[in-house]
């Protein structure tokens, strides 16, 4: 309970932005960029039957981070609290997937938990679960 007591203490508009003043920025994603914009609409629209998705388990060393200053931000607020990084581990035992997109070049872009894949970083995770978003299952192949 005492962790949750100290994670009451934050705000939501705190972890929104990169203000230099504030020691939470960087916590999440801008959303006033374009790529924010996108996710939010390619979210929306799975949710809504107009794109595909599916879930897939795959490399974290083979996801590309959509906003690297983001994920400074994170590795150093993951750093600096371990109670987080506890419950994030928590959350990645339950199997919830990670957002990403499929970039024009190919690769899957993840754009969802920041502190989360900081988290992984840092345990040294090999493998996570995905959502792949506007991207239908692929086909088996049957030999």
């Amino acid at each position: 309970m005492k962790i949750r007591k100290r994670l009451a203490k934050v705000k939501p508009s705190q972890l929104v932005g990169n203000d230099p003043s504030n020691p939470y920025a960087g916590g999440l994603v801008d959303e006033t960029t374009p790529e924010f914009v996108r996710n939010t609409a390619l979210i929306a629209d799975v949710m809504d039957g107009r794109r595909p998705s599916h879930v897939r388990n795959v490399a974290v060393a083979d996801l590309v981070v959509e906003q690297p200053p983001v994920l400074v931000g994170a590795r150093r607020v993951v750093r600096e609290n371990p109670s987080l990084v506890e419950i994030l581990r928590d959350i990645r035992a339950g199997g919830d997937p990670w957002a990403v997109y499929r970039g024009e070049d190919g690769n899957l872009v993840m754009f969802d938990d920041y502190n989360a894949y900081a988290a992984a970083e840092l345990d040294k995770v090999q493998r996570v679960n995905v959502v792949v978003y506007g991207e239908a299952m692929p086909d088996i192949e049957t030999a």
